[in-house]
This record gives structure tokens, C-alpha cells and sequence, in this order.
């Protein structure tokens, strides 16, 4: 188990900078998604930890020691890199044993140690058998197996799941989340879906252009993102955004939208207040499909376009405003008719508002 401090990382490549003053806390056997687009600067993160890449400025203390001089191999961090080659020809022992031996571990050692790991993630039955033998899901198993058996501070897994069918990415994801949990080890993962951070991470670091843009639990981060961007990223179906503004009436606050208006109960402040109600500044509303629900006044009189079933207990309407003849769509879970003519409101407290210009979170 280890704390991970990161204090004003920065890191160059070419001269640009990759990674730009980021500085975050991991706390002791924390599962960590790290989240953005290709590009964002989630690999250059990683190198730098584990100590692939060196720092340009800032440090990185693991439980209180600043290791940016360390080596990768004294800084007790496993990583499992995204396409890691097995050697096909060796016995799944032998593959999950190949860092030990070369770290010149006993031989006791590395037996009791790849049992364990094996024995962890189910490999027991498979540990003479030729990797090349494998199927894709064992395959990644001995390779996560290969990181257990050194039993480090942390393990880093990069991408480690990209190219597996969607079921078997389902099946390895609630695994790792589960090791995570049994060891008690620092798991940083990083990936490029939104669903596998809300799923399997303690915390999400979203990363975008180098920055930290929001270090938060899944939770936090799916009904309070900090930006646009970030509200966009997280969620299926793709959260609500509608063009705004925003107004008074007899000390109700309403956003102003094509086809009519929607009653809100944000708590702003009062230089939100001032800035952006009644003064025609645009702004977009933001809310989930889950929070939609019918209502008999103070609505926004919809129609059903379409339902679209997402599996037995989940249907998802397209709707669309009647009061416009440029009618805005969106998508709610209701129960309603194809066709059929409806008022909504947003659920207490789940509107999102952003600026326009900023894509900023307004409070």
C-alpha cells in the first residue's frame, strides 16, 4: 500500500509541454482511472510515475519520499502496458514468474508468490500450459498475474484492455476492481472509456491537453462535471444540452429555452445571480435522461418521437419541444407513448448550467 503525492508535474516532449502542472493525492490502495481523450496526456502521466520518462519540473512522493531520480525498478511499480507481449512458447508459469527472475528472486520465492497470484485470478489449472494456448481473456490474466507476483507499492495499467471483445473488456474490468480490493495495492488505470472509470475507479482523474481538469469519485464527477466537456464525456445516453438563458419570475429561476421554459432550483451565487439571469448572457442547460420525469404545470410541453429500448428494464425516449418550429431534442426516461403529447421538468436539484462561451460550471 502507498500514498502517492504529485505536486506541479510538468513534463515536455519536443519542446511542448504533455503534462502541465498537475498535482493530485492518491490515497493508500486507491483504484485511480485516469480519463481523456488520445492525446490527452494520460500515457505521458504514467511514464513519469512509474519512472519511464523523466521529470522536467515538480516532484512525485510515493509515502513521503520524492522519487523523481529513482529508477523504474526502484520505485516497486508494475506496469502493465496496453498490447503487452506474453512469450507464447513459455508455460503460463514462466511467464508470470519472468519478472522475479529477473529481479533474482529465491526460487521458493517465485514459486510461492506465482502460485499465489494465480490462485488469485484462477490460473491454478493453467500454470504448465503454453501461453500461445490461451484464450485472449487468460492471456491478459497471466499478465496481470506477472504484475501481482512482484507484489509492488502500485500497478500501473495502461490501456490494458483495449482490443478485447466488449464482454470479456465487462468481465476483466469488475476483476480488476476486485483485485484491487483484495490486495490492497495502488491501481492506476487508464482508459478512454467513460463507462470503465464510473465502474471500476475510487477516484477518476479527468486529463485533458496535460491538465487535471477534475480529480473527483465517479459519483462527483457523473452529477457535478466541471465542464462541457466532461459532462459530454461520461454517460449513456449522452447528457441533455440545450442552448439557454436565464430569468426571474416571482423569485422562481427559469431557463428559457426553444418552445418554452423550465423551472429550476440551482443554488447560485450571487454573482452567478448577476451575471447571468436577466441578462440575456447565453448559457447551456445540462441534465441527464434519467432526470426527466412528467409533470401537470410548470412543464415543457414535449412530444414522444421515438423510444428506443435499451434493455428489459431501460427505454429511452427522443422527445421534442411542440411550442417552436425550430424544436429542440433531447432524450428522456419516461413513461410515454410514441406520439403521445407530454409536459416535463428536470428532477429537484439535477440541472446542470454552464456558460456558453467558458463551457465552465456555473454555481
Amino acid at each position: 500500500m502507498s500514498k502517492i503525492v504529485i505536486n506541479n508535474l510538468c513534463k515536455k516532449y519536443n519542446g511542448k509541454l504533455a503534462i502541465k502542472n498537475l498535482s493530485c493525492e492518491i490515497g493508500h490502495g486507491e483504484l485511480t482511472a485516469v480519463v481523456g481523450r488520445s492525446g490527452s496526456g494520460k500515457s505521458a502521466l504514467i511514464r513519469t510515475i512509474c519512472g519511464l520518462d523523466a521529470v522536467d519540473a515538480g516532484e512525485i512522493l510515493m509515502d513521503g519520499v520524492v522519487v523523481n531520480k529513482l529508477e523504474p525498478k526502484d520505485r516497486d511499480v508494475a506496469i502493465v502496458l496496453k498490447n503487452v507481449a506474453i512469450y507464447p512458447q513459455l508455460t503460463v508459469f514462466e511467464n508470470m514468474a519472468a519478472g522475479l527472475k529477473i529481479r533474482k528472486a529465491p526460487k521458493e520465492e517465485i514459486d510461492k508468490r506465482v502460485k499465489e497470484a494465480a490462485k488469485i485470478l484462477g490460473l491454478t489449472q493453467y500454470l504448465q500450459r503454453q501461453a500461445k494456448n490461451l484464450t485472449a481473456g487468460q492471456k491478459q490474466r497471466v499478465v496481470l498475474g506477472r504484475a501481482i507476483a512482484r507484489e509492488p507499492k502500485l500497478i500501473i495499467l495502461d490501456e490494458p484492455l483495449e482490443g478485447l471483445e466488449q464482454g470479456l473488456r465487462a468481465e476483466l474490468v469488475t476483476e480488476i476492481a476486485k483485485l484491487n480490493k483484495r490486495l490492497n495495492i495502488n491501481f492506476i488505470y487508464t482508459t478512454q472509456s467513460a463507462n470503465e472509470a464510473l465502474v471500476i475507479a475510487d477516484k477518476i482523474m479527468f486529463v485533458e491537453e496535460g491538465e487535471l481538469v477534475q480529480y473527483a469519485t465517479p459519483l462527483e464527477i457523473y452529477d457535478m462535471p466541471n465542464n462541457l466537456p466532461i459532462a459530454a464525456y461520461f454517460g449513456v445516453p449522452r447528457i441533455n444540452l440545450l442552448p439557454a438563458k436565464l430569468e426571474k419570475s416571482e423569485q422562481n429561476l427559469y431557463a428559457l429555452v426553444e418552445g418554452g421554459k423550465l423551472k429550476l432550483d440551482n443554488e447560485l451565487s450571487a454573482e452567478a445571480l448577476k451575471e447571468y439571469v436577466g441578462t440575456g448572457r447565453n448559457v447551456t442547460l445540462a441534465f441527464r435522461a434519467e432526470d426527466v420525469v412528467l409533470c401537470e404545470e410548470n412543464g415543457l410541453e414535449i412530444a414522444v418521437e421515438s423510444i428506443d429500448k435499451i434493455n428489459d428494464d431501460l427505454s429511452i425516449a427522443v422527445v421534442y419541444s411542440t411550442a417552436s418550429d425550430n424544436a429542440i431534442r433531447f432524450n428522456a426516461v419516461i413513461s410515454a407513448e410514441q406520439g403521445q403529447t407530454v409536459n416535463v421538468a428536470i428532477k429537484n436539484k439535477r440541472a446542470l448550467l454552464y456558460d456558453t462561451k467558458t463551457e465552465n460550471l456555473i454555481k
